[in-house]
């Protein structure tokens, strides 16, 4: 059995019980239940000294499909974005905006045509069936629920493999933009 940090397991059991409607699915098994807008403290605390943090101004090489689209309707929300990262079986970015969480970006890197279903799977059960668009260079799963939209991101790559990225953000978040910048 793994050991869980003390910390992580109060935050996971107050969250479940309180029925917040937790993300992502893929994680339920390897990590924290958070609820949108979670401080980032919070994830300090139970990620003890498992994480790295960085700006996308300090990594201008960085790419996320969130904070593209924030920065052109405000390139002055960058210096207010904070990531952590999390490697596992896969890389997680938990991105903050003014110290709380409002996305999430799982990047698993380039796998088989099994894992790929068995995440999509994973993403239908805990959020409905994907509405599905398919461009030349790659095909969006797109989910929802109360909270959340998911969207997964399948890029064909050499030997069978597609490159997987699974990006969460609250559906809140315009509101949450406009409430921290009043």
């Amino acid at each position: 059995m793994k050991n869980i940090p003390f910390p992580t397991l109060i935050l996971s059991v107050y969250l479940l019980c309180s029925g917040i409607d937790a993300f992502p699915a893929s994680q339920a098994e390897h990590s924290t239940f958070l609820e949108w807008g979670t401080t980032i403290d919070i994830m300090k605390k139970s990620n003890d000294a498992r994480y790295t943090l960085f700006t996308p101004i300090e990594k201008p090489e960085y790419k996320n499909r969130i904070i593209k689209h924030l920065s052109r309707m405000d390139e002055g929300l960058l210096k207010k974005i904070i990531i952590m990262r999390i490697k596992s079986e896969k890389q997680v970015d938990y991105l903050f905006l003014d110290g709380k969480l409002f996305s999430v970006l799982e990047d698993w890197g380039k796998v088989d045509g099994q894992k790929l279903a068995d995440l999509k799977k994973s993403l239908a059960g805990k959020y409905g069936e994907p509405t599905v668009r398919s461009g030349d260079r790659f095909t969006v799963y797109s989910f929802n629920n109360a909270s959340s939209r998911i969207f997964c991101y399948a890029t064909p790559y050499k030997g069978g493999k597609t490159r997987c990225r699974i990006y969460y953000y609250t559906k809140k978040l315009y509101k949450m933009l406009l409430l921290d910048n009043q």
